[in-house]
């Protein structure tokens, strides 16, 4: 996928063209109740899908935030592959962007269909839409990143196939109102902790070493 630069995420505007045209017809209609509403959607839409450029973190061996959100927990795995488990919660405030990690390519990528189940539902891991989504650099450091949707207005839009390069920061997708968990291996060496704020491409999750 190319590194999209426009203010509005592409994804967006066929949800934004809907409200202009609604506003447009009440308007005309003279349906003050219904343009207002109209109006006040088509803000709320060009709010959440917003493509603000990011200052890409270039530090040599780090792994970067895909998304930008909350860590709400950081788990160690008794799992031969990977080592731990950050889980990040987006906000309807947060930017929806998804950038790339680090400089990579797509091992694989797989996109569920589902519902959107608030988290706190059980069913929320089992039946939530969400995209799996393996990485690995050159060095074969292996990464795994899993977006989920929670409550969201939309589905998720992610444009990569297998074997495609990313360089870091690359834009790749967004997936509005999601939860993400980010597995990485042993090789890797911490460098958040729970309740911080990050910031995607620009948040050194972690390092290689």
């Amino acid at each position: 996928m190319k590194n999209n630069l426009a203010i509005i995420f592409p994804a967006g505007w066929r949800y934004i063209t809907y409200t202009i045209f609604s506003f447009i017809i009440f308007w005309i209609l003279d349906l003050d109740f219904l343009s207002s509403v109209s109006f006040i959607m088509m803000i709320i839409l060009l709010f959440l899908y917003r493509n603000p450029e990011k200052q890409i973190n270039n530090e040599q061996e780090a792994i970067l935030s895909p998304i930008d959100g909350s860590i709400v927990s950081i788990e160690e795995l008794k799992d031969n592959k990977y080592r731990y488990k950050i889980d990040i919660d987006t906000s309807s405030l947060n930017i929806s962007v998804m950038h790339s990690v680090m400089n990579s390519s797509v091992k694989s990528i797989r996109i569920v269909k589902g519902s959107r189940l608030s988290k706190k539902s059980k069913l929320f891991e089992l039946l939530n839409e969400h995209a799996i989504i393996e990485l690995c650099d050159e060095k074969d450091n292996e990464i795994k990143i899993i977006h989920r949707l929670r409550q969201s207005i939309s589905p998720l839009d992610i444009k990569l196939i297998p074997q495609q390069k990313l360089q870091k920061g690359d834009r790749y997708g967004i997936a509005i109102y999601a939860s993400t968990s980010i597995y990485l291996p042993s090789s890797a060496h911490l460098n958040v902790n729970i309740l911080q704020n990050v910031s995607a491409a620009e948040t050194s999750l972690a390092f290689f070493s």
